[in-house]
């Protein structure tokens, strides 16, 4: 059967997928992993093609909003030095 290479990518880049592997990687300067060890993985993957693009794109959504959220919160951080910084010297005053 078919996969497609984005659904691949999220299995692999999966949590439970990478932890699992990491216990297999052996070596503290080259690490690497046995071949035997990777056929021994087990991955369910849907049969339709169609599913599996289904899945990709809802990922795929999910990842872009995820993005544009830590943008915006990097722009509000940069925002709020700029804002604290006018306050500490004395630039802009609040009052009470």
């Amino acid at each position: 059967s078919k996969i497609v290479p984005e659904f691949a990518f999220y299995t692999i880049s999966s949590n439970s997928i990478k932890k699992y592997l990491e216990k297999q990687i052996t070596g503290s300067t080259f690490k690497s992993i046995k071949m035997a060890d990777l056929k021994k993985t087990k991955v369910s993957i849907p049969i339709d093609v169609k599913e599996q693009q289904s899945i990709v794109d809802v990922l795929s959504a999910f990842d872009l909003h995820i993005n544009l959220m830590e943008q915006e919160m990097s722009n509000l951080e940069i925002q709020k030095r700029g804002l604290m910084q006018q306050l500490l010297t004395g630039k802009i005053r609040v009052q009470c």
